[in-house]
């Protein structure tokens, strides 16, 4: 976990961390077989949506750092899509001072439409709706 939050720190090459982050997101596709091989991954949850993935979601200008963006929020979905976290452990993640609207919310208005889109989707699946 150390050498990805050190890859993805926003101040790293934008390169590095577009390969970084694809490698990411094939690993998140199948977390029983990679991340999550030992069922150990809920202790390293809080870094990456914290730490590295969120941080890469705020908005810088220029073509890269759009790739940048739409890869890590991309990340983020493929994350609360493979169920590694329930419901109650990722919705923690999105509160921010009894809000939890202040970090997903002004994504919904990215240029991006795979931005936009995952945006949504992560907002559903992080509301605690009534199933």
């Amino acid at each position: 976990m150390l050498v990805l939050k050190t890859c993805l720190q926003p101040s790293k090459e934008p390169q590095m961390r577009l390969k970084v982050f694809t490698m990411l997101s094939k690993l998140l596709l199948k977390p029983n077989e990679t991340v999550n091989s030992k069922g150990q991954f809920h202790n390293h949850s809080e870094t990456l949506i914290k730490d590295i993935l969120l941080p890469n979601v705020k908005w810088h200008p220029g073509r890269t750092a759009a790739a940048i963006r739409t890869i890590a929020v991309s990340c983020l979905w493929v994350l609360l899509q493979s169920e590694i976290l329930s419901q109650q452990e990722s919705f923690p993640f999105f509160c921010s001072g009894g809000s939890w609207l202040e970090i997903p919310f002004p994504y919904i208005f990215a240029e991006e439409d795979l931005v936009r889109y995952d945006t949504m989707f992560i907002m559903l699946g992080v509301l605690p709706w009534k199933r």
